[in-house]
């Protein structure tokens, strides 16, 4: 259970990192909405600054990439990605503060 937003963003990720590495993947792209997220993943050094609560799985994510050459993770603004705007959209006004998924059960936008 993810203890805030952040957390529950970095859990999303970690779990299609996981799933690329399992699938043998040479190169995949991983695309967030969270632009902390983006940053600290795909910084050239450790994440240090980062929300205590979602450290961890942070941290996991940078060394994975890190491990993975062909694997990089790159900042979309939520308008692009429609799937998640309309999720985030009904989440409010259902009265969550923040909803979950697995990864992709959806076609992400591919900007054609």
């Amino acid at each position: 259970m993810a203890c805030c937003p952040l957390q529950a963003e970095a859990i999303a990720l970690q779990r299609g990192v996981d799933l690329a590495i399992s699938l043998s993947l040479s190169d995949c792209s991983f695309l967030t909405d969270c632009l902390t997220l983006a940053e600290n993943c795909a910084g050239l050094h450790p994440p240090t600054e980062v929300d205590w609560r979602a450290h961890s799985e942070i941290f996991d994510i940078w060394k994975k990439l890190k491990c993975n050459q062909g694997f990089t993770c790159s900042h979309i603004s939520r308008e692009l990605n429609e799937t998640a705007d309309s999720l985030a959209k009904r989440g409010r006004k259902m009265g969550d503060s923040y909803g979950g998924f697995t990864y992709p059960t959806f076609p992400l936008f591919t900007g054609a």
